[in-house]
């Protein structure tokens, strides 16, 4: 008969790092097959869940884009006092971010699809692919951990944060009406945002390490499971 121990994690920075050290300790265990076998295994799996999170990233980029240059044209052709203020204003939060998506995109879209193992290398073929293994975790354990920001209040106080500091801005130099419809906007743009970031990494994540527990069911087995703000360490035994 089976159990499972759930250890919960400290912070979201040191989740991920105890995820990398796990896997990176067994590396020197595994035979070369073994690593090539788990890079194919998460090279197809990151292959096959990409385009969700190019759609959010460059769908909400391109959204951001628009609006910052749209709102600071009609900043710039406004004759209207208000409206200009209106509009400026839309443009500094369009563009902020606008840059947080840029500065930050989804990790799991910053991998090179295409990789080759250079022959003229410091490194040894080896230790290219245990390189290569430990960036492919990392990034599909980031991006996992990226999508669970959604059941962090910290993530929507910010969204809130923002718009509310726009509003008291418009409701300063402007029109206070307007501040009113910059806020509820704002942060219903902002919500959505949130909530429309795909969350197919952590199923991945976890199919990954089923996949190569090859072990009895008797033995102690283990998994890690992003959750909100960390990771679980699920044992079985």
């Amino acid at each position: 008969m089976g159990c499972q121990t759930i250890i919960k994690s400290g912070l979201l920075g040191l989740g991920l790092m105890f995820a990398g050290s796990m896997f990176a300790s067994e590396y020197s265990l595994m035979s070369e097959a073994e690593l090539d076998d788990r890079i194919q295994y998460l090279e197809q799996g990151i292959e096959e869940i990409s385009s969700p999170y190019a759609y959010w990233q460059y769908g909400w980029s391109g959204l951001y884009g628009v609006s910052a240059i749209s709102n600071f044209a009609t900043a710039l052709d406004e004759d209207n006092h208000d409206d200009e203020i209106y509009a400026w204003v839309s443009a500094l939060k369009s563009s902020a971010a606008l840059t947080k998506m840029l500065l930050a995109p989804v990790p799991l879209l910053d991998i090179e699809e295409n990789h080759e193992y250079e022959e003229e290398s410091e490194q040894s073929l080896r230790e290219q692919k245990e390189s290569r293994l430990t960036l492919l975790e990392d990034k599909i354990v980031s991006t996992a951990i990226r999508s669970d920001e959604r059941y962090q209040w910290q993530t929507h106080a910010t969204a809130v944060g923002v718009n509310l500091v726009a509003a008291a801005m418009i409701a300063t130099w402007g029109d206070s009406d307007d501040a009113l419809s910059s806020a509820a906007i704002g942060i219903s743009m902002g919500e959505l945002a949130i909530w429309t970031q795909p969350t197919k990494a952590t199923k991945a994540w976890q199919t990954y390490q089923t996949h190569f527990n090859d072990v009895e069911a008797e033995t102690v087995t283990w998994y890690l499971q992003p959750r909100l703000n960390g990771l679980d360490l699920i044992v079985t035994f």
